[in-house]
């Protein structure tokens, strides 16, 4: 039983979070009885299985046939091989599954095949195979993937490989996305006193990393996001769309119920099975169509219909908002570097200048430049002007004291008159 406990946390898995806890509980509480089983003590009763099956199809394990159509439940967690854990836990083995289907489209007594699906998902492993099968026996028999429960993840990835999905009006379609699970038992060991100690060569640095670093959680993300891309690649495939729309609209990993899986096109009409059966033309309306299903379900339609306006007008909402922030902070950040840019320029002298400017609608760095400049122009202009000025009253100053004439003999009294007029033309132009 540790071997199915540890494939458990070595899967990758296609499944809703709440079924994957729960195949974990099954697997922990059933451990007893499994042991028993195994050592022959104790005989598994499959009678109840048996008293589900209405008319066998020969050469399959779970299919029935009725009026010409093969009917293969889908039911339970997804594996990818039969064992004793599927057989107790009621799940499905994409072994058998893939069998019965091969056989329905061989017999020449089945005209038509219903996929019915009432599961949360499962393992990763061999869907994708199943999908391609279905998809590639399109145009030998109709398919129909007629979804009554749940039909999320890898059920869903399956169901949309068919020609059609039909949903009930309370099914649960969805959960487009991969997930990991991981076991943690260091702090275990610890206290028990286990030492882990592994040897891996060389050349596989990113062997066995650890999903508790950064490194092994990265290393670990990647392979889960590689292969949800296939998963939306198949399924956009299936559905006749392109991946974007799967992306945008398929639910990003949540779930849509009945009407609401058909608007957002991951199914194509509601209905139920007994009229896919009974019609035995369920290609020519033995399911309802939205405008059928909108005049008996007014409102369930106008909930799902409801529901998706909502989504819609949340989006645009976050856009906006997204939208305002990005500006605010882009005008925010141009409004810094201007400052910057202006605090940066030459201030010696101009220190008034730059304080009466820089905050002036549209005063760029450029522009108070310019301004600096011409301040400095005129401040040139005016010293040459005051320079002058004062030579020409110091000549005239010199003239009135016969100071030409001076025949070069020292008068001190002169000498003196001469001091003070060059002090007051240099006072002047200070």
């Amino acid at each position: 039983m540790s071997k199915v406990i540890d494939w458990i946390f070595e899967a990758k898995w296609a499944i809703t979070e709440a079924a994957l806890k729960t195949i974990w509980s099954i697997a922990n509480r059933e451990r007893g009885e499994l042991d028993l089983i195994l050592r022959g003590e104790e005989k598994v009763d499959t009678s109840a299985l048996s008293a589900k099956l209405g008319e066998p199809m020969r050469d399959s394990y779970n299919t029935e046939i009725r009026n010409g159509i093969a009917i293969i439940p889908v039911t339970g967690p997804i594996f990818p091989r039969a064992n004793l854990f599927t057989m107790m836990s009621g799940a499905t083995s994409l072994d058998m599954l893939a069998q019965d289907f091969t056989a329905a489209v061989e017999n020449p007594q089945v005209e038509e095949i219903i996929l019915n699906i009432d599961s949360p998902g499962g393992a990763v492993t061999g869907v994708v195979e199943m999908s391609n099968m279905i998809f590639q026996a399109r145009g030998k028999k109709p398919i129909t993937a007629y979804v009554y429960g749940a039909g999320a993840s890898a059920a869903y990835w399956i169901a949309s490989a068919a020609d059609r999905v039909v949903v009930s009006p309370t099914a649960q379609a969805g959960s487009v996305g991969v997930m990991a699970a991981w076991k943690d038992s260091t702090v275990k060991d610890e206290k028990a006193g286990v030492r882990s100690i592994e040897i891996v060569s060389s050349v596989s640095p990113k062997k066995n990393l650890n999903p508790a670093t950064e490194a092994g959680r990265m290393e670990l993300q990647a392979v889960v996001d590689a292969l949800a891309g296939v998963m939306v690649s198949d399924i956009a495939r299936n559905r006749g769309v392109d991946d974007l729309k799967v992306l945008s609209d398929f639910g990003q990993g949540s779930i849509f119920i009945g009407a609401q899986a058909v608007v957002q096109g991951l199914a194509d009409s509601v209905g139920n099975l007994e009229q896919l059966v009974t019609n035995n033309q369920p290609h020519k309306g033995g399911n309802m169509d939205l405008k059928e299903f909108q005049a008996k379900f007014p409102d369930v339609f106008q909930g799902a219909v409801e529901k998706g306006r909502q989504e819609a007008a949340q989006a645009s909402t976050e856009a906006a908002d997204k939208a305002q922030q990005e500006a605010v902070t882009a005008a925010v950040t141009a409004e810094r570097e201007r400052l910057q840019a202006i605090d940066s320029l030459p201030a010696a002298g101009h220190e008034q200048l730059i304080a009466e400017n820089k905050y002036q609608p549209g005063m760029t760095a450029e522009k108070l430049a310019v301004l600096i400049l011409g301040a400095q122009a005129k401040a040139r202009t005016n010293a040459g002007e005051a320079i002058a000025t004062d030579a020409a009253a110091l000549a005239a100053q010199s003239a009135g004291l016969g100071l030409a004439e001076a025949g070069g003999e020292s008068d001190p009294e002169r000498e003196r008159r001469i001091s003070r007029i060059v002090a007051g033309a240099n006072a002047k132009r200070k």
